[in-house]
């Protein structure tokens, strides 16, 4: 966008020189062509016509009767307009860099899995998004899709989102930025399928979400009835940890075997935890208050049952209880 500047003066002051060099060949025209204001005796018709100017130029002949070379004042004009016409353009100003995030917005809760909408310029060319250090995306987005979705496991917590911009070298060039809640139902009865293992055996496994973990879909609805039977006596139980998959089983057998992570936790072979099976649910004994007392004094009623020595936090629930149901069977 154009804006005043000094090229707008110089324009200004090269048109005030043109009125000046076109005055100044109207005064050189009037000092050549005579020398007393007025037409020589020689020069006038003793009838009183101009018998000494051309009659072609009877239209540059001034009030005092002198002659101006007006060739020579078009010419001087011209070069004045040539010398304007070649003023240099004020530079455009380029864009600078910029990212926005559009949605969500900060300090709203939103449904999980999180649909990110943004918008780049200034030579913007992909963008990531980060939350606390992980990356959401497996490789760099294109600026043009504007949208990213991504699944976030803890969810019903603030979570704060940085989008970075990056130009065509790879380098970062802008940021933005949003806090906010990604929500789910604490029992989501939408189902799907994975592979689960007793004693090695695979076998097709129908889980639910509950408390944010995958739990086999008949554990899922026992537990949620000792859940609120709990919840009533002021009791609130968490699940830590539910159904796992093979190669998350694979990963804490490793850690126990090396002693390498996890606290060298014991863990079964992969293919022979009762985690694998979705039946069992490591629940927060540790940390919720009167949790493990609830549980010793009444989980035997609803069908859950300690099965490892010296876990007070892993149940098990293979059937019992007093039935009922969040999610349809």
């Amino acid at each position: 966008m154009r804006s005043g500047g000094p090229e707008h003066g110089r324009a200004s002051s090269r048109f005030g020189s043109m009125a000046w060099l076109a005055l100044a060949v109207l005064s050189l025209g009037l000092g050549s062509a005579c020398t007393s204001g007025s037409l020589g005796a020689d020069e006038v018709g003793r009838d009183g016509s101009d018998a000494g100017v051309d009659p072609d130029r009877q239209d540059e002949i001034l009030g005092d009767g002198a002659v101006v070379d007006a060739e020579a004042v078009d010419a001087a004009v011209d070069v004045e307009v040539d010398e304007v016409d070649e003023v240099d353009e004020v530079d455009e100003v380029d864009e600078e860099p910029w990212v926005e995030i559009l949605a969500p917005e900060t300090g709203s809760e939103v449904s999980n899995p999180v649909w990110f909408h943004f918008a780049t310029g200034g030579g913007v060319a992909t963008v990531e998004l980060v939350c606390d250090d992980w990356p959401l995306q497996d490789s760099p987005i294109p600026a043009e899709r504007g949208e990213h979705t991504y699944s976030f496991i803890g969810v019903n917590r603030s979570r704060t989102v940085i989008l970075t911009g990056f130009d065509a070298a790879g380098s970062p060039v802008a940021t933005d930025e949003v806090t906010f809640v990604p929500s789910q139902p604490a029992f989501d009865c939408t189902t799907w399928t994975d592979t689960g293992y007793v004693s090695g055996d695979a076998f097709t496994i129908e889980l639910v979400n509950v408390l944010d973990k995958p739990v086999e879909l008949h554990t899922a609805n026992a537990f949620w009835v000792m859940h609120e039977a709990a919840a009533a006596d002021g009791v609130d139980i968490r699940i830590v940890s539910g159904f796992r998959t093979n190669a998350e089983q694979e990963y804490l057998y490793n850690c126990y075997i090396n002693c390498s992570c996890n606290g060298c936790n014991l863990a079964a072979r992969p293919g022979y935890s009762n985690h694998q099976s979705g039946h069992a649910l490591d629940l927060n004994t540790g940390t919720g208050a009167g949790v493990l007392t609830w549980l010793n004094n009444h989980g035997g009623t609803y069908g859950f049952e300690r099965t490892v020595s010296g876990e007070n936090w892993h149940w098990e629930w293979w059937g019992g209880g007093p039935g009922g149901s969040f999610c349809p069977e």
